[in-house]
């Protein structure tokens, strides 16, 4: 709702003696958003070039966090924001990103899946991925794969080595959303060659958390895009399964009228990443770039299994090795989850997965 009228949340908490009016106060309840604004909403910001923005820093000088009493969001707060044609908002950190205006406009893309660094694109976790009540799947064994990371819908189990029954990780079952937060990590692939120098697994981290809040409306161009997909898993080294990937954030737009012709809304799961063999390294998923299709596996080396294809891909397994103890693939991740609150709908948009 726009402008609570619980005045207890306009109480800073415990430690924080400042008192907010609740007339600055937004809730989506369904999802546990709730913070009040120090300030009116005044002002406008525009987005018109790539712009990297992270939750965590709060400010970029061009973009900063609002003054709220929930330490845990990071709230761009403005009478009207806008991402031109030509501009695109990534975000990344810690914190879920929202964003609350009388009127937001969407032109160009707000990226705030998760990125391997591929393709390109900087790596990146995106805002408040793989969130601490995700729920982890089974752990790989031999040169198993990772399982595929969890979230609306259920990631996709690893392949088995080729000859070791049971070894490849089983996914999650699919999760029961009712907080606002990103997606969930893929597992790493059995053996040393799914870490990287340093301890990091080589598993593709869920999408990132986003939510557009406007109290009059919000208009999605026929060319915007809204990517919160997960992160491709990294390649695979000799003698080890492929890692998973991540699992699709989440979007939550709240509003009671909703332009969206021609948009595209998304969050994905990335592809996991191919075996390798005792001779060969495995390739690396990719990311999804479309919101009709998941990352793709990669393929695995000679003898190794493929990486399952991340939702909305048919199969989301990763492929068991079939020779020369060759690794199971990497699972692919499961889907985001998208929410619509306040009477609007997203009629005229291409979604993946459909709100829920």
């Amino acid at each position: 709702m726009f402008g609570l009228d619980d005045p207890s949340l306009a109480d800073g908490g415990a430690g924080d003696t400042k008192v907010l009016d609740a007339g600055l106060c937004w809730s989506v309840p369904e999802v546990a958003i709730a913070f009040c604004l120090a300030e009116p909403l005044t002002g406008s910001k525009t987005i018109q070039l790539s712009t990297m923005f992270d939750t965590d820093a709060s400010d970029n000088g061009l973009l900063s966090c609002a003054d709220t009493n929930s330490p845990a969001l990071c709230v761009i707060a403005a009478d009207t924001i806008t991402i031109g044609a030509s501009g695109t908002l990534a975000a990344t950190g810690s914190r879920p990103l929202v964003m609350v205006a009388h009127t937001i406009v969407v032109d160009g893309t707000i990226d705030v899946a998760s990125h391997a660094g591929d393709g390109g694109r900087p790596a990146a976790t995106g805002p408040g991925a793989d969130a601490t009540d995700c729920i982890a799947g089974e752990t790989a064994i031999q040169s198993g794969g990772g399982h595929g990371g969890s979230f609306g819908t259920m990631g996709g189990n690893g392949g088995d080595q080729q000859g070791e029954v049971e070894s490849g990780a089983k996914a999650s079952p699919a999760q029961l959303v009712v907080s606002f937060r990103g997606g969930c990590p893929g597992g790493g692939g059995g053996g040393s060659g799914a870490i990287l120098p340093g301890g990091t697994l080589l598993r593709g981290s869920g999408g990132g958390a986003i939510a557009l809040l406007a109290s009059t409306m919000i208009h999605l161009g026929s060319a915007s895009v809204i990517n919160a997909s997960g992160a491709a898993a990294g390649a695979t080294d000799v003698g080890s399964g492929g890692s998973g990937a991540g699992s699709g954030g989440m979007i939550v737009f709240q509003t009671s009228s909703i332009a969206a012709q021609g948009s595209r809304i998304f969050a994905n799961g990335g592809g996991g990443a191919g075996g390798g063999s005792e001779t060969q390294a495995g390739q690396a998923g990719s990311e999804s770039m479309i919101a009709s299709e998941g990352g793709q596996g990669g393929q695995g080396a000679i003898g190794a299994g493929r990486g399952g294809v991340g939702y909305p891909g048919l199969v989301t397994e990763g492929s068991p090795g079939t020779s020369n103890m060759g690794g199971g693939g990497g699972g692919g991740g499961g889907a985001g989850v998208i929410r619509v609150y306040g009477g609007a709908t997203l009629a005229g948009a291409i979604v993946s997965p459909s709100p829920n």
